[in-house]
């Protein structure tokens, strides 16, 4: 099974909660490395995704060994 994030719409009026394949988001040319581009498991990785809900972008950030977290 593959792993899942979950993370919240940055919209005030919408706070949807969204789940996204966090190996499809690798995948994706949507993908950019805070820091230097390493391929690692150490680097935080920050995505830019739409909501399901409310169709707005915004970015979230899955740390190392943690849950992601909106921007």
């Amino acid at each position: 099974m593959p792993p899942f994030v979950s993370t919240y719409c940055t919209n005030s009026k919408c706070k949807h909660r969204n789940r996204y394949d966090l190996a499809e988001l690798r995948g994706n040319s949507g993908i950019a490395y805070k820091g230097t581009i390493l391929h690692s498991v150490q680097d935080d990785e920050e995505f830019l995704v739409t909501c399901e809900k409310c169709g707005q972008e915004f970015k979230f950030t899955v740390k190392r060994g943690s849950h992601a977290s909106e921007e």
